[in-house]
């Protein structure tokens, strides 16, 4: 059996792709809270610096936060990042999905 990416559909080209970023993103943003950024001002900029990793994972924060029971809300510390990885690899699979679609949308209607 041969996997020809050449004849993979275009969605699922691009879920595979924004899965690798989305692993990657996670990887880089685990450490980036280790990394010292201090603004000019004198603040403490190195939680705000790693958001933009989260990629499209950044619009579930405020649905876990939604969601989470309030008993759970004091132990969100102490959720494993496996936990919290899951929901970002699933919004970087579905955002690539959907790129993967529209490319093929667009390509079909320029013909």
């Amino acid at each position: 059996m041969r996997w020809n990416w050449k004849k993979w559909p275009y969605w699922v080209r691009g879920g595979v792709i924004a899965a690798v970023v989305g692993i990657l993103s996670w990887i880089l943003f685990n450490y980036c809270g280790s990394s010292q950024v201090e603004s000019g001002y004198g603040g403490d900029l190195s939680g705000i610096t790693c958001l933009p990793l989260l990629g499209p994972s950044m619009l579930l924060i405020p649905l876990l936060a939604a969601i989470t029971p309030p008993s759970i809300k004091e132990w969100w510390d102490f959720i494993p990042s496996m936990f919290l990885f899951i929901p970002h690899l699933i919004a970087w699979l579905l955002s690539g999905f959907l790129v993967g679609w529209m490319y093929k949308k667009i390509k079909e209607s320029a013909r």
